[in-house]
């Protein structure tokens, strides 16, 4: 079956707004689309693997909590967003941005 790459490439950005820690697997079982066919969408669509669609998704998502109403914590938005500690988001963010977060 021929996929659109465009509607495939925003079904897995819609998908990681919601859930950024959404593994490729789940994701391809979600969507009823193989991995292979996400990978090659991405590429295809904006030249980047599926892990750096969803570093960036995890990068925004913890911007906005930082960034709310109510501001989060480090530790708070990295428990929020399924990291066991502070460190390992800060680490993430730190790649991403070229500083800390």
């Amino acid at each position: 079956m021929a996929y659109n790459h465009q509607q495939v490439t925003e079904a897995v950005r819609q998908a990681l707004l919601e859930d950024p820690r959404t593994s490729l697997r789940v994701l391809s079982n979600r969507l009823g689309i193989e991995r292979h066919t996400i990978r090659r969408a991405l590429l295809n669509q904006l030249g980047v693997t599926f892990r750096d669609v969803q570093r960036r998704s995890l990068v925004e998502r913890a911007t906005a909590l930082r960034a709310g109403d109510r501001p989060q914590s480090v530790k708070e938005t990295a428990y929020a967003l399924g990291y066991r500690s502070a460190t390992s988001l800060s680490r993430l963010i730190k790649r991403a941005r070229g500083h800390p977060a």
